[in-house]
C-alpha cells in the first residue's frame, strides 16, 4: 500500500471521528496503522474522543519479539506523542523467554531531555520478568520508552501497558508512537476507557515489505 493510500485512510478515519463527536456526541478510539504490515519505526496513531476528567484510560501493547537466543535485545515505544495528561500513571512490563540469570531495564526519556532510569528488575527462574512502576503524572509531551533484556529463546512474549486517570476533559486526544528495536514481530494494541474496550488492532512489523 502506498503512502498516499495510507494518508487517505487516516483522513477517512479522522472524518468519521469528528462526525461521531459533533453529530452523536460519542466515539470509540480509532487506531490507524496503514498498512497492517509495517516497517520498524512506522507510526501507529490512536484517537480517543469525549474523554471526561478522571476517566481511567489505558494503552496495552502485546506481542512477540523475534530475536536470537542468548542475545541482548531492546524493545522500544518511541516518539510517543501523548495527547492527554495522565495522573498516577502505571507502567506495567511483562516479558517471558528471558535468561533467568539476567535483568530487565526500563528507561523513559522526554523530548526536553529529562530521562528516568528505573532500577533493573531480576528475571525469575521461569524466565519471566513482571513489574509495575508508578509515577506521579505523565504530562502531555513526547516520550521514548525503552525496555531491554537478554533472550533465552528466539521469541520473546512482551506486554507493555500505560494506564492512569485522564487529567482534563478532551474532545479529541491523539497519541502517536512507533515500535522499534527489532526487525520482525506481530503486535496487538488495545485501548480502553473507563475499563471498557474501545478498540483493538493487530499489525505485523517486518524489516522489508514485499511490493504487490
Amino acid at each position: 500500500m502506498s503512502t498516499l493510500n495510507g494518508s487517505k485512510i487516516s483522513i477517512y478515519a479522522l472524518a468519521a471521528i469528528f462526525f461521531g463527536i459533533f453529530c452523536f456526541g460519542i466515539v470509540s478510539a480509532v487506531m490507524v496503522s496503514s498498512p497492517d504490515v509495517v516497517k520498524p519505526g512506522d507510526p501507529v496513531s490512536v484517537y480517543v474522543g469525549n474523554l471526561n476528567a478522571g476517566d481511567p484510560v489505558s494503552v496495552l501493547i502485546t506481542g512477540n519479539v523475534k530475536t536470537d537466543a542468548g542475545s541482548f535485545f531492546s524493545f522500544g515505544v518511541h516518539d510517543l506523542q501523548l495527547g492527554l495528561a495522565i495522573n498516577s500513571p502505571k507502567l506495567h512490563v511483562n516479558m517471558g523467554g528471558l535468561d533467568p540469570n539476567s535483568k530487565v531495564n526500563l528507561t523513559i526519556s522526554r523530548l526536553g531531555g529529562i530521562e528516568k532510569v528505573y532500577p533493573p528488575e531480576s528475571v525469575g527462574v521461569n524466565g519471566v520478568c513482571d513489574f509495575t512502576e508508578t509515577e506521579t503524572a505523565l504530562p502531555k509531551d513526547t516520550y521514548n520508552i525503552d525496555i531491554n533484556g537478554t533472550a533465552n529463546l528466539t521469541q520473546i512474549p512482551v506486554t507493555f501497558e500505560i494506564s492512569g486517570a485522564n487529567v482534563q476533559a478532551e474532545t479529541l486526544a491523539e497519541c502517536n508512537f512507533n515500535i522499534v528495536g527489532f526487525s520482525n514481530g506481530v503486535f496487538e494494541v488495545t485501548t480502553t476507557v473507563s475499563n471498557k474496550l474501545v478498540e483493538k488492532k493487530k499489525f505485523t512489523v517486518q524489516d522489508q515489505l514485499i511490493a504487490l
